[in-house]
């Protein structure tokens, strides 16, 4: 009962806060979000590499834009990634899933057909799928594909979180959505301490290198 109410309560507390990701500037999102993977990856020991976080920063906004269409808090989104992957960009499920959401081959197949349209006005093109090593090979599009998938369970179920979290994996698993807003919870926690200390990414044009400052 307590985990539900916890549940209920982050959710509600998500609804009153006053930011919008929707309506706020991309690239101020993608920043506190990377910050908080960051940070969250340092305190953790998930022993991210250099590429994987490379993938992270190249494939988020990505992330971010589609969540934005479809008025989706990319919280959510960055949440899942660490709740299926812990910032690794691997294979799973027997070699069946890929990538930071652990998209399978079918569900990447049934996600593009959908979409089409709105895949290729992000600048991607919707070439057959053949294999999941296919997806390992393009981060984007197999992280734009994994954020449709959510995004198209959020529309299914009018709007609602917790079913589209039970939904994301191909069932309704309740253990598998306790555990994950479990996660949330720290993570929104995270986020509202990074929105009052002012802390974001910032990218440096002479050496390529992102750096955590404080705005304020």
């Amino acid at each position: 009962m307590k985990k539900y109410l916890l549940i209920f309560f982050s959710l509600f507390l998500l609804c009153c806060m006053t930011f919008s990701f929707v309506n706020s500037q991309k690239e101020e999102d993608v920043f506190t979000l990377l910050s908080i993977a960051d940070y969250r990856i340092t305190k953790f020991s998930m022993n991210v590499s250099k590429r994987d976080m490379d993938l992270l920063q190249k494939t988020f906004p990505f992330v971010v834009d589609v969540c934005n269409i479809f008025s989706v808090n990319p919280l959510f989104l960055l949440v899942l990634i660490e709740h299926e992957s812990n910032y690794k960009w691997v294979f799973g499920d027997s070699g069946q899933a890929v990538g930071f959401l652990q998209l399978h081959l079918n569900t990447a197949k049934f996600v593009q057909k959908k979409y089409s349209n709105l895949i290729e006005k992000l600048g991607l093109f919707c070439s057959e799928i053949t294999s999941i090593e296919e997806l390992n090979k393009t981060p984007i599009k197999t992280m734009v594909l994994s954020t449709l998938w959510f995004c198209y369970n959020f529309q299914k179920t009018n709007g609602s979180y917790i079913k589209a979290i039970g939904l994301y994996n191909g069932v309704n698993n309740e253990k598998y959505v306790l555990s994950f807003f479990d996660r949330f919870s720290e993570v929104f926690v995270n986020y509202v301490s990074f929105q009052k200390e002012g802390f974001f990414w910032k990218l440096h044009s002479k050496e390529k290198q992102w750096t955590l400052i404080k705005l304020r």
